[in-house]
């Protein structure tokens, strides 16, 4: 995440907390809870300190726990979406819960360009290692427990793509 993120995040928190709590409300608009949910379900490593006072705001409204084992991966990276924009390609888990087998679509894969595909368990131990030279493939997930899982997508020039998958039974 850039500084300019960081930055954007923090101001929309403290814009949230002068509009509510500033001015005496201990509510939440609808429109500030939108705001402020992308930001309280971060990574506090990857995303700052503003993710503990969008937290703290979210609670205004909805008491929740949030468990920055299953916001983190262990290896630092950060689920975005379950679908990642990489140009003309849209890198898709589907479906996404899964119950015995998902298909990772999307991805820029060839012969000479193959990516490495890592499927780790909230806890981050690697459930699944393989490596793919086609723009699709599919994953099983029968013999997994249910759970979060994060996969990552790793090309040979370094870049990531990490999507988080919901294995349900």
């Amino acid at each position: 995440m850039n500084t300019t993120t960081l930055e954007q995040n923090r101001k929309t928190v403290l814009k949230t907390w002068l509009e509510s709590v500033g001015a005496g409300n201990n509510t939440l608009t609808a429109q500030q809870m939108a705001n402020i949910t992308p930001i309280a379900e971060g990574c506090p490593l990857v995303d700052g300190s503003a993710v503990y006072m969008a937290r703290a705001l979210y609670r205004l409204n909805i008491p929740r726990e949030f468990v920055d084992d299953s916001l983190c991966l262990p290896v630092g990276y950060r689920e975005q979406s379950q679908a990642v924009d990489k140009g003309n390609d849209l890198v898709r888990l589907i479906p996404n819960p899964a119950n015995d087998l998902v298909t990772l679509t999307g991805i820029a894969a060839s012969i000479e360009m193959p990516v490495n595909i890592d499927l780790y368990s909230s806890d981050g131990i690697r459930r699944l290692n393989m490596k793919v030279i086609s723009a699709q493939v599919q994953i099983p997930t029968q013999n997994l427990p249910p759970g979060v899982y994060w996969c990552a997508v790793t090309r040979l020039d370094g870049e990531i793509t990490t999507l988080k998958l919901i294995v349900q039974h």
